[in-house]
């Protein structure tokens, strides 16, 4: 049966605890802040824990490179909704500034992503001058049979005999364009492929195009990029460029952080099958879960009781 907004706060009311007073809880405790939503068309609940704030110390004057990823199969939450991330985002700053001393606006170069359109309208007004990067292998299995119909082909093209066509097709050319553009290693040369790619797509299929041109892409301002990384005169446009959250060129991505979401959803997938069976029965069983998780898991995963230094 659903449960009631009442019946869900007084589930997490245990555990909500004033964040200033981290340092003299366990390392495990977990804490819920008090900015708790829970209304019928949204559910917001932030927690932390003392040893996840400590580590976040060693984060003091580095470049961070944040990333998210929201994790469906809890039936705990069915979209990333741009007002949870957004609330997310900024109670994320407020402890971070609060209990480690870090300036997160400032620090976070990179907001590394799914496509959910929450999550970047969230960055957007939080970490406006953040990078955004796009997880490869999510816009891979989201386009590639979506291109695949738009331009026509069919899903397994066959000789006589039974043998595969090796004959290659438009789509195959675009695909090794997607494919290899992702590590050129300039944003002008990107650019370049690209202008040239969609005049030819726009002529062999128009919504192969606009599918790619309004989900993956956007014409961003020269002068806006140059405020992260070099840029260089564009070849086709005099002040704008086709850039593309997936691309990870080397002087525009901060080296080593090309692998997008995926060590983090590796690491959700894990701690969710954890979770999952004690709290789909019961949701309010997340929060001594979580707890148990930290206690039991977590605490020697992170190491909380060691000294860390993050490398640059």
């Amino acid at each position: 049966k659903g449960l009631t907004a009442a019946e869900m706060r007084a589930a997490a009311s245990p555990f909500i605890t004033d964040v200033a007073d981290w340092r003299s809880q366990p390392l495990h405790r977990l804490i819920i802040l008090p900015n708790l939503v829970f209304e019928e068309q949204r559910v917001c609940a932030i927690w932390t824990c003392p040893g996840m704030l400590k580590r976040a110390e060693a984060a003091r004057n580095k470049v961070v490179k944040l990333a998210i990823d929201g994790k469906q199969k809890l039936a705990l939450v069915n979209s990333e909704a741009e007002a949870n991330v957004t609330q997310f985002f900024s109670t994320a700053c407020e402890i971070a500034s609060q209990c480690c001393k870090l300036d997160l606006k400032t620090q976070v170069w990179q907001v590394h992503k799914d496509f959910a359109k929450g999550i970047e309208a969230a960055r957007r007004k939080v970490f406006p001058f953040a990078r955004p990067c796009d997880d490869y292998p999510h816009m891979r299995r989201a386009s590639y049979n979506v291109l695949k119909q738009k331009m026509g082909v069919p899903s397994a093209r066959r000789q006589k005999g039974g043998r595969k066509d090796k004959t290659a097709t438009p789509f195959d050319e675009l695909d090794d364009v997607i494919r290899i553009s992702r590590v050129l290693p300039t944003i002008i040369l990107f650019d370049a492929v690209w202008h040239v790619t969609f005049a030819w797509l726009q002529k062999v299929s128009k919504q192969a195009c606009d599918y790619l041109k309004s989900t993956y892409f956007n014409l961003v301002e020269r002068a806006s990029l140059e405020k992260q990384f070099w840029c260089g005169t564009p070849v086709f446009h005099s002040t704008c460029c086709w850039f593309a959250g997936f691309w990870a060129g080397v002087t525009g991505t901060y080296p080593g952080s090309g692998s997008g979401t995926q060590p983090l959803e590796s690491f959700h997938a894990y701690w969710q099958d954890a979770v999952r069976a004690s709290v789909r029965s019961d949701p309010r069983a997340i929060f001594s879960r979580m707890e148990r998780l930290y206690e039991e898991d977590w605490a020697t995963k992170f190491a909380w009781q060691d000294a860390r230094v993050f490398q640059t």
